[in-house]
């Protein structure tokens, strides 16, 4: 059973966004959530790298494709 530990609350644009930190009342509950978020993270960032790097190829191969006029 997880606890919320901490509420946050904040509007982005006219939108209120509530994010909610819950943490486990066991210390070994919590280690094993903690290595799956980390995990979870892990994954998010290298798909958002992998991302930004095929935009910027995309790019660049769109850039070697159109010859600019002068």
């Amino acid at each position: 059973m997880r606890i919320v530990a901490k509420t946050y609350k904040e509007y982005i644009g006219d939108s209120l966004v509530v994010t909610n930190l819950t943490s486990c009342p066991d210390a070994k509950c919590q280690a094993i959530v903690d290595i799956q978020l980390a995990k979870e993270q892990k994954f998010r960032d290298e798909m958002q790298l992998a991302g930004e790097r095929r935009q910027q190829e995309a790019k660049e191969r769109r850039a070697q494709k159109i010859p600019h006029k002068a």
